[in-house]
């Protein structure tokens, strides 16, 4: 059997699809609570040369906020699977998760960074049940937010990046290869 020639293969193609590559400046930590038992961390790269008003003012909601009031606390009010999930902290600023590529949001609004880690926690968002207007029917939030310390580093904005993709997808992928080896074993023992 040749099921493991499909990766390099794909992996080729996905390669080379045109992206660009963006600097990330800063990184911001949010974690999330889901019924107040935490759901995991999601890690924000912030394209800081692109929108350094948007990261800054980011940055200080993600950290001692503005007359305190932070993203500590902020409930997730809208989930859209397979589109975004949107936060509002209690001031009245908002921001989006986006679970697509950023090119739809050129124009309309500001792109100020791209999940570097934690996107599995993000899709787990993503299966929480919603009502008719697409609010979470269940309580999630932000628990805890700050900003890491960053080397500078650059990230592609293709939504299609396979080495994101296998990072995201670790434990998945690992897992199926698994069962679909422990299948090839079997069927090679059987001597059909």
């Amino acid at each position: 059997m040749n099921f493991l020639l499909f990766l390099p293969i794909f992996s080729q193609f996905v390669i080379n699809i045109s992206a660009r590559q963006l600097r990330v400046t800063d990184q911001v930590f949010l974690d999330i609570h889901h019924q107040d038992k935490p759901l995991g961390r999601i890690v924000i790269g912030l394209f800081g040369d692109l929108a350094p008003k948007a990261v800054k003012n980011f940055k200080i909601l993600a950290t001692k906020g503005i007359k305190g009031k932070s993203y500590k606390g902020t409930r997730f009010n809208r989930i859209i699977k397979r589109f975004m999930i949107q936060g509002k902290n209690t001031n009245g600023c908002q921001f989006i998760i986006t679970t697509k590529g950023t090119p739809w949001l050129d124009g309309i609004h500001t792109v100020i960074g791209k999940v570097v880690e934690g996107q599995k926690f993000v899709h787990m968002m993503e299966q929480i049940p919603t009502d008719a207007d697409d609010r979470p029917k269940e309580n999630v939030f932000i628990f805890n937010s700050g900003v890491l310390p960053t080397e500078p580093f650059y990230i592609s904005d293709n939504p299609n990046d396979l080495w994101g993709w296998i990072k995201a997808s670790a434990v998945p992928l690992t897992f199926s290869f698994s069962i679909l080896g422990f299948f090839q074993w079997m069927i090679s023992k059987m001597e059909i």
